[in-house]
C-alpha cells in the first residue's frame, strides 16, 4: 500500500505492473513527471491530488487492462495510454470516475464481462477525449492550447455475454476518424445484456449508439 504520502520533483513517480490487490491513495503529487502508471491489474486508487505546477499528465496512466473484482473509484481522471484497454472481469466505476482516452492513434475501451457503472446527474462516469477539459479538468495539461473534437477516440465496444449496465454516464468525443474503428460513442457486438439509462451521449462522430450484435 501507498497512502497518504508526499512525491516531490521526482521524474515518473509510481509504476504499478501485475499488482492485483494494494492501494495508491491520499497522495500529493507536487511538481513531478507523471505521476503514476497502472500496467495489467491495478491497485485500487483514491484520493490522490497533483498540484497544478506539476508538468506532467495529470492523470492515471492505465494500460492493458483489468480483470477480476474490481472498483474504478472517484480519482484522478483515468487516462488509457495507447490501444484498447480491457475490462475482462466483475468491474464497477463509482460515481464521478472519469475515463480520458489518448487520440494518437484513437485509444478505446473493449469490455467482455460484467460491468457496472453507477453514475448520477451531478456526478456521472464520463468515457471522454484526453483534450476534455470539462470533466476531471486540464488532464492534458496544456491548459487551451487542444481541445476535443468528433472521433478522437474509439469508443466502447462490448463482446461478451455478461449483463453491463451503463446507468448516469457521460459518453463524448468517441467513434475514431475512420470506418475501421468503432463508429459509435458505443457499440454493443456481442450478445451481453446491454442497458443504457439516465445517461448523456453526445458529440460522437458516425454514430451515438450501435447495436451491431445479437
Amino acid at each position: 500500500k501507498i497512502l497518504n504520502n508526499t512525491f516531490f520533483e521526482n521524474g515518473k513517480v509510481i509504476f504499478a505492473s501485475d499488482i492485483h490487490g494494494g492501494e495508491i491513495k491520499g497522495n500529493t503529487f507536487d511538481k513531478n513527471g507523471n505521476a503514476i502508471i497502472a500496467e495489467s491489474s491495478p491497485p485500487l486508487f483514491g484520493g490522490n491530488t497533483i498540484t497544478s505546477d506539476s508538468p506532467g499528465v495529470k492523470g492515471i496512466i492505465i494500460r492493458s487492462g483489468v480483470g477480476g473484482d474490481y472498483t474504478f473509484a472517484k480519482d484522478l481522471s483515468y487516462v488509457v495510454e495507447w490501444g484498447n484497454y480491457s475490462f475482462n472481469g466483475n468491474i464497477f466505476a463509482e460515481k464521478g470516475a472519469v475515463f480520458k482516452f489518448m487520440t494518437n492513434p484513437p485509444t478505446g475501451l473493449t469490455i467482455t464481462e460484467k460491468f457496472t457503472a453507477n453514475g448520477t446527474s451531478e456526478e456521472p462516469v464520463v468515457f471522454t477525449s484526453f483534450y476534455d477539459d470539462e470533466f476531471g479538468g486540464d488532464t492534458s495539461n496544456d491548459a487551451t492550447s487542444s481541445q476535443p473534437v468528433l472521433g478522437h477516440w474509439r469508443g466502447i465496444e462490448f463482446w461478451g455475454q455478461k449483463e453491463a449496465v451503463l446507468d448516469g454516464v457521460v459518453v463524448r468525443y468517441a467513434g475514431g476518424q475512420n470506418w475501421w474503428y468503432n463508429l459509435a460513442g458505443i457499440k454493443a457486438g456481442g450478445s451481453e445484456p446491454l442497458t443504457i439509462k439516465n445517461s448523456v451521449i453526445e458529440k460522437n462522430k458516425f454514430r451515438g449508439v450501435w447495436n451491431a450484435g445479437n
